[in-house]
């Protein structure tokens, strides 16, 4: 009998352990969801900076105002490594997807440097063009992370609310 009370203690213990570790597992991926969200609210707000320096770029780039532009496409690229710095430790629950991340910011990143080269030999055709293109790398981004977000989070929040679509998402 005793046997029998140490077997039912036993399997009690295990359900509470079994408990314990889903709620750790969820806790973890809330707290991946919530970093992705953050991530992606901090490359919209580097899109706009990069809108901004995209209409900015004017067609000679000899001017004063154009090192201000210059120092600004610099801490926008700046900017971006270090969401690529945030994101990669992010590496442990899906480093597939969050590989294909990483690569589609070092792209990003890239053309960011290409347009601030071209700032800085007064190629103001090009350095408007990949300012462009560094402005749809980014927004594309964006969507990439609220996706990845979503997946992470699965189909449904906790509390059993639907996850916000990604428009709502972007809104926010």
């Amino acid at each position: 009998q005793m046997q029998e009370q140490a077997l039912r203690v036993l399997g009690a213990l295990y359900h509470v352990m079994i408990q314990s570790m889903e709620a750790m597992q969820m806790a973890l991926k809330m707290e991946q969801v919530s970093s992705l969200r953050g991530l992606a609210a901090d490359m919209l707000a580097l899109s706009t900076r990069q809108e901004e320096i995209s209409a900015m770029i004017p067609p000679d780039l000899r001017n004063l105002r154009s090192q201000e532009l210059i120092r600004s496409q610099h801490r926008v690229q700046k900017a971006t490594v270090r969401v690529h710095e945030n994101l990669s430790q992010l590496m442990d629950e899906a480093p597939n997807r969050i590989m294909r991340l990483l690569k589609k910011l070092d792209a990003l990143i890239e053309e960011m440097g290409t347009s601030l080269r071209a700032m800085e030999e007064n190629r103001s055709q090009i350095a408007r063009l990949h300012a462009r293109e560094s402005l749809a790398a980014a927004n594309r981004m964006v969507i990439s992370l609220l996706t990845e977000a979503q997946m992470a989070g699965g189909s449904g929040g906790s509390s059993g609310k639907p996850m916000p679509s990604m428009g709502e998402q972007l809104q926010k």
